[in-house]
């Protein structure tokens, strides 16, 4: 085997002796597809060769007279194993550079390519000044331009652009704390999580947790480690994964009460694809934990287009899938998706033959065996290929547009809610938040800490707490129900913060899961329990004034309580019988004056407890009524 120093001696040479370029000839164009025939990757030629020769069979038709083009596959038929093809590409690529390449007027190398093969490539092309077009991986070398000069990236997904809306979101809700989950048994989200751990690592006062769930570990036992830690740390999540592990992550977090709009969870899809990764919005109609936690999820992805192949792309995918079977001895399912990479390959050829045309057209004279300034010819630009804008940036990267997805519980779908420009990372917003009813998405830390005992929270409870939480005045328009399902959700999220369900449970007040299984007229007396036997007003507060509001409410709104949900609820059997023993319970009498009377086991009155209010009543939840 002929060593690597002296291919490129060889090369050295051989382009010293070549003769000027004639203006007036039809210039020949080689394409040269690299890659391996194992079907493990998604960049094998069984997959990417077909789009190449298609695209080069309609070149040949369309610029007859200009360019002749001509397609060579390198690769090793006994190299099964991509793993071995990774590790020998260099001299594979080598080889055939120097003793079976066909004369032609530009060279240039076209493939999807992995990590391993496109750095033992690049190192070549630059060594030879010769064109190279990657449509799947890319490094971060290929922005060094010293390093990769005649490099240009052209897939439509490459990781750096999801890695930018990460930070686009970090930024813009002032994310100083993240939490990241990594499933390494997952395709290519991984790779994201790496490019967006380099750049978060880059950026000041940010607190950056990693969580790495190891082959064959997607375990509800898994799940509950990883969401128990990313309770104490933050409550932005970062998950790149499959979407089936993402869901068993969300039941758990379920679970674990952790599905609060004070908790965001920020997963990627990267492009819709059921093998690598999953349908993150098949949803069983029935599971109703998951439905209820994608109010709590965020989706970054790839711009829709890149999903759904313009009208020339369309058009050949028949060929495609013919060529993949005959030549490669693959068979696509029934419906079976193209990949993006494949379409993206497809692409890049056709917009090689569109910078070659317009380049030559402006000058006859220009040198294509310089591969660095021809790829230069494409830098800063878009180009419009089968209907479809195709931006390359600075460095010869392509840019597609980012999009952000939420929830739409009647659609069942995830839908865009924000784009962001892959030319100029601008964000352009095309339906308006909803964040469990608000308008902007949650900070990574709560006003009370993650524990729930901050000292801002202490000082503030009487004062912006409240304002947070409570709102009047009396005439707020506002049913009965909609007063008890806000003082029940309040409730519950105050109880069943660790230090005060504590308290709880050694006070003999019941457990997490009877707190979950209480009803608001529960949760009232409970209030009464947490605020005045067991001290502790620095949570309770909030509640306490909305009680008060609460008595006001229903006595404009209800002068006859006896047939209210509150009364019916109360009186109710079962719901007693849920009840610990040591629980406060409440009863609603038909008073002159419309009020609630509150029974508990130590004899308090609501009453009672007002009287030691400061401020006055009519308040309402703000968080649960518009």
């Amino acid at each position: 085997m002929i060593s690597r120093t002296w291919y490129f001696i060889f090369g050295l040479i051989l382009r010293v002796g070549s003769e000027e370029m004639d203006p007036r000839k039809i210039r020949t164009i080689n394409i040269a597809t690299p890659g391996s025939i194992s079907l493990s990757s998604v960049t094998s030629l069984a997959f990417i060769a077909p789009a190449v020769e298609s695209a080069v069979g309609d070149l040949q038709d369309k610029y007859s007279g200009i360019f002749n083009w001509t397609h060579s596959i390198i690769y090793n038929r006994s190299l099964t194993n991509y793993g071995d093809y990774g590790d020998s590409v260099d001299e594979l690529a080598a080889s055939w550079y120097y003793t079976r390449r066909v004369p032609a007027d530009l060279t240039v190398f076209i493939f999807a390519g992995g990590q391993q093969e496109v750095d033992a490539i690049n190192r070549l092309s630059a060594g030879w000044n010769t064109l190279m077009i990657t449509s799947a991986a890319t490094l971060p070398a290929q922005r060094n331009k010293r390093l990769s000069p005649t490099w240009l990236a052209t897939g439509c997904c490459g990781v750096s652009n999801f890695a930018k809306t990460y930070l686009y979101l970090m930024r813009t809700n002032n994310w100083t704390s993240v939490y990241q989950v990594v499933d390494a048994a997952s395709l290519m989200t991984p790779l994201v999580a790496q490019v967006l751990s380099d750049a978060i690592a880059k950026m000041e006062g940010i607190q950056h947790t990693i969580f790495t769930i190891p082959p064959g570990s997607r375990t509800r036992e898994t799940y509950d480690i990883l969401l128990r830690e990313f309770n104490t740390s933050s409550r932005v999540l970062f998950f790149f994964g499959h979407s089936h592990s993402f869901k068993g992550l969300m039941r758990q977090a379920g679970q674990l009460l952790m599905l609060t709009n004070e908790y965001i969870y920020v997963t990627l899809e990267p492009f819709l694809n059921l093998v690598m990764f999953g349908n993150l919005s098949a949803v069983d109609d029935g599971d109703q934990i998951l439905q209820t936690a994608y109010r709590s999820v965020i989706v970054v992805g790839i711009a829709d287009f890149i999903n759904h192949p313009g009208p020339e792309a369309t058009n050949q995918i028949p060929e495609w899938k013919d060529l993949s079977s005959i030549e490669f001895n693959y068979t696509y399912k029934p419906n079976e998706q193209i990949s993006p990479h494949v379409t993206s390959t497809y692409y890049s050829v056709l917009l090689l033959a569109e910078i070659l045309n317009e380049t030559l057209s402006a000058d006859p004279h220009f040198d294509l065996r310089d591969g660095s300034a021809l790829a230069r010819r494409f830098f800063n630009r878009t180009v419009k290929i089968d209907d479809l804008p195709v931006y390359v940036d600075e460095v010869g990267e392509r840019r597609t547009n980012g999009e952000i997805r939420q929830f739409n519980n009647e659609t069942g779908k995830f839908e865009v809610i924000m784009i962001q420009s892959g030319a100029t990372g601008q964000v352009t917003q095309v339906r308006p938040i909803n964040w469990h009813g608000r308008s902007q998405f949650p900070a990574n830390e709560p006003l009370c800490g993650y524990s729930g005992n901050s000292p801002r929270c202490m000082r503030a409870a009487e004062t912006e707490t409240i304002k947070n939480v409570v709102v009047g005045p009396e005439d707020v328009a506002v049913d009965e129900d909609t007063i008890l399902d806000g003082i029940e959700a309040l409730g519950k999220e105050l109880c069943l913060r660790p230090a005060t369900l504590q308290k709880l449970e050694e006070a003999g007040f019941g457990t997490k899961e009877d707190v979950k299984l209480m009803s608001a007229e529960e949760v009232v007396g409970l209030g009464i329990v947490l605020y005045d036997v067991l001290k502790i007003k620095k949570w309770m507060t909030p509640i306490s004034e909305a009680i008060s509001g609460l008595t006001v409410k229903v006595a404009n709104l209800h002068p006859s309580a006896s047939t209210s949900r509150a009364a019916k609820v109360a009186r109710a059997p079962s719901q007693q019988q849920r009840m610990p023993s040591h629980r406060s319970s409440i009863n609603l009498q038909n008073k002159s004056e419309s009020e609630f009377e509150l029974e508990t086991d130590h004899a308090l009155t609501f009453q009672k407890h007002a009287r030691n209010l400061k401020r006055p009543h009519g308040l309402v939840l703000k968080r649960f009524v518009s």
